[in-house]
Order: structure tokens, then sequence, then C-alpha cells
């Protein structure tokens, strides 16, 4: 084993390499005390788990001892853990009741298990049907092309418009200063295309969008959407069992086409809804909402007030404040707000970009607690890619 891999152990979320443990040798005793982590009320949760340093330091050294077997041919990796299992080692690993329901869709994130279906190798009939069968797809961002995708992969015919000029949908719209997530970049990831590259843990506007535009390159559904093109109407034709669709192009001319099915992935975030505020239609000054950001005013210098204190209003701020000569911000619900301990992912650690789920196939799962956590599911997809590790089962 590197150096490198000793020494993420010991950066590692000591609950994460104990789930890796179990996960690759099946070895249920690892399951409790000493070895048991304590529940952490913490935002940003204790590496150690809870544990012991003698008892961290066994699961490091059992678990480096179990990978050089892998390594070294003497010993295959465990099948993956079943769903009884599986629920008690998310439980564990996080010192709290984890409800079995979640097991089947953490699972399906793992890829022990999938969902997918394919009908392109099915019977004459059920191809001949699917030929004449037509999706429309509304909305080119997360949602549509994750349904295109899943519509190419079962076999069926679709057609997607969006009224924007390109791919991304909020994440296109929503341009305003310093954009982005206020929840881990995975959550922004599809299961079925992770993105290892992700800059930051929270990443800016800009890498969320170019996320969604590689994804539909890679899957080869981006030349296939209609932009500039509005749904204007749909109407369920009971005679034809389809909708009637219009659609509008950027130069205003209508046509018309029909769907046996409609999926609307319009979203909710790209339409503002404004403030009707009394007296506001006087106001001489810019006003606008930050889905529709005015790029071309300059705030230097100027007194701005700011109506919430949301997530944007949150990422908003801090430009406007180094900007503007006074700020003035209405708040009517307050939330907490705190700090993040670590914002960049440094470049050893973007091979893999797991901050609070551990993905990777033959190696080892776990539910972490915090970002520092990927370390170790990185150095170990990288042993597996060398060849360090076999993955023969």
């Amino acid at each position: 084993m590197t150096s490198d891999l000793e020494q993420a152990f010991q950066e590692a979320s000591i609950p994460t390499l104990l789930m890796c443990l179990v996960q690759i040798t099946g070895d249920e005793s690892w399951l409790r005390e000493p070895f048991l982590p304590k529940r952490d009320t913490n935002l940003f949760a204790d590496e150690s788990g809870g544990l012991s340093e003698e008892s961290q330091q066994q699961i490091r050294a059992a678990l480096m001892t179990v990978l050089g077997e892998i390594s070294a041919g003497q010993r295959k990796i465990a099948p993956p853990p079943k769903t009884e299992l599986f629920t008690k080692m998310m439980s564990l690993c996080v010192a709290e009741e984890v409800a079995p329901e979640y097991a089947p869709m953490m699972m399906e994130a793992m890829g022990f298990i999938s969902r997918d279906v394919s009908w392109r190798d099915s019977s004459a009939v059920l191809r001949e049907t699917l030929a004449d069968f037509n999706v429309l797809i509304i909305g080119a961002g997360f949602s549509g092309i994750c349904a295109a995708i899943k519509l190419d992969q079962l076999g069926i015919r679709w057609m997607m418009a969006d009224a924007n000029a390109d791919i991304g949908g909020t994440w296109l719209v929503n341009d305003y200063p310093e954009a982005g997530v206020d929840t881990p970049n995975h959550f922004y990831s599809f299961t079925f295309a992770p993105n290892h590259r992700w800059p930051k843990y929270f990443s800016k506007q800009i890498d969320v969008l170019n996320y969604c535009k590689s994804v539909a390159e890679k899957f080869k559904v981006a030349d296939r959407i209609s932009l500039n093109t509005e749904v204007v109407s749909t109407t369920w034709d009971e005679a034809s069992q389809t909708w009637l669709v219009v659609l509008r192009n950027q130069r205003g001319e209508l046509r018309e086409t029909r769907a046996n099915v409609v999926i609307s992935g319009v979203g909710q975030l790209n339409r503002p809804k404004k403030s009707f505020i009394k007296g506001i239609e006087s106001f001489s000054g810019p006003c606008f909402h930050s889905a529709q950001w005015r790029h071309d005013v300059d705030l230097s210098g100027k007194r701005v007030a700011i109506i919430g204190t949301g997530a944007s209003a949150m990422q908003i701020l801090r430009t406007v404040a180094s900007q503007a000569s006074q700020v003035t911000i209405f708040q009517r619900s307050p939330q907490w707000v705190r700090p993040a301990t670590t914002t960049t992912v440094r470049s050893n650690r973007k091979r893999c970009g797991c901050s609070r789920t551990c993905h990777f196939i033959s190696i080892g799962i776990a539910l972490v607690s915090s970002g520092d956590s990927e370390m170790v599911c990185c150095q170990l997809c990288a042993e597996m890619k060398l060849g360090h590790i076999s993955t023969d089962r």
C-alpha cells in the first residue's frame, strides 16, 4: 500500500473507514462496541466518530491489512451487503436510526441495485408500439435532461423544447453574483453520471451549468433539443389519446405537434415571484429580482436594499456589500447561517468528489459526515485503477 493511502486513512472519517471495512470483508463483528460511532450533533461532525484513539488505529490497521491481502490476491471482496445489513450500516454510521425505506434508494445510488429497464430488445409487437410512441419533454434543465437519457435507455422517442437559448434551466437563468449550491455537490450529480471534478464542495452556478451541459453531451441528447422554443399550450385529445401541443419559435411562428405523454420539467426557480410592495412603482432607481439580475447596473457607491434573506440573498450580499456605499436588508424570517470550514476541493481529492456519500463501485461505501472524508474513497479508487486491487468477485 502506498504512503498516500496511509496518509488518507489518518485524515479520513473513522465512521467511513469502518463502513468500508465492513463492506469489503462482510465481517459484522466490527459493528459493535468498541467500534460504534457516537452521535454527533455538530453541523460538521468530528472525524473520529467519538471513538478512542486505540479503536481508531485498530480500524485503520485492519483496513490496511485487508487491502494488502486483496492487492496480493489473497482475499476476495465480499458481495454487496443485503438490504438488512445495509440499513444497519447506515444507522450505525450516523449513530441514529435510519428508516429501512431509505435503503433501496441508497443501494441504487451505490450501484448495488438497478431499476434501469430497456425495451430495445423486446418483442416485435412492443417495438412496433414504441415506434409510434412519442414523449414531449418541456424544459432542458436537470429534470428534462434526466428524462431524455432514461427514455433513450428505454427505447422511447422523445422531443424536448426549451424557451431559453441554451441548456441548463434554472442554472442558466440564475446568474446573479456568487449564485451556487448551498447543499453538497453530489445532490447536483446524477448517480449514473457522477462528477469527479467539482472544484468546490458547494460549487458556483457556472460549474453546475457546465456539468449539466456535459451530461447532455455525454449521453448525446444536447443536439436533439429544440432551443428558443416555447410550449404555448398542451391540450388533451380524447379521440386520439394524444396531446395536441402548440410550439412557438423565437420568430413568433407557431406550429403544432402531438405527443402521447408530456413531461413537465419547467422547474420553479426560473420565473420570479415579485414583491407587491405599496408604492414600489414610484421608485425611480433600478429594481429587479435576483433571477433577472441586471448586470448592466453598476452598484458602486449606491445605497442598495435587499428584500429577503434566503439562499439567493446570502449569496448576493457579499458582492453587493463590496460595491455599494450602504446595504439595507429587510428580513421577515431569520435562519441559521454558518461559515463552511472547507470550500475548495484539493486537487488530490478530485478523483471521486464524494462529499457525503462515498460512491465507488467495488471497493467500499459509507455515509460520511463531512467534506474531508472522500479522500479515502479517492485513494482506494486510485489503487483499483492502478491495478493494485483486484475487483474480481
